[in-house]
């Protein structure tokens, strides 16, 4: 997933809260702050973990946004 939202301290940390509390793991991420108050993140789950991550951070209001790499067990 492509994520962008709000820079805050602990902005990232508050995206992968959302997703552990719907026990969905996340295998890597790559975030940065993107300027003007703005970060910007690429987190990835495991295939099956898809749909309820998608979910999750919807409603995390973290602009989410759905890019789909293959790649070892995982998208």
């Amino acid at each position: 997933f492509h994520i962008t939202g709000e820079d805050h301290p602990g902005a990232v940390a508050e995206v992968l809260a959302k997703l552990a509390a719907k026990e969905i793991n996340v295998y890597a991420v790559q975030a940065l702050c993107a300027g003007n108050g703005r970060f910007g993140a690429l987190v990835q789950v495991y295939q099956d973990d898809v749909k309820k991550a998608a979910k999750a951070l919807a409603l995390a209001s973290c602009s989410p946004t759905l890019h789909i790499f293959l790649g070892e067990g995982g998208v």
